[in-house]
């Protein structure tokens, strides 16, 4: 059996047990950068092995991947425990 051939309802289960966090993660843009970044208290390197499996995969994992957590915006001047270069 190929994974989509699993009907959509039972994937967006599988996909949410593997992408959802019970902490939410920080999206933050350092002073001067252009672009944002991610911060998670643990990362979880499965996502990259799952959201890199083919670009189908990606697509539908992403909408959980989004839609299953929580994200917290934080600005450049408020408090945020920095991460060694």
């Amino acid at each position: 059996m190929r994974l989509f051939d699993i009907p959509n309802e039972l994937r967006a289960a599988i996909f949410g047990l593997v992408l959802a966090l019970p902490q939410p993660i920080y999206i933050y843009q350092e002073l001067g950068a252009t672009g944002v970044e991610a911060f998670i208290t643990k990362k979880p390197l499965r996502w990259l092995a799952l959201l890199a499996t083919s670009k189908a995969v990606q697509d539908e994992a992403a909408a959980v991947l989004f839609g299953a957590n929580h994200f917290h915006m934080m600005d450049a001047a408020g408090t945020f425990p920095r991460r060694s270069k």
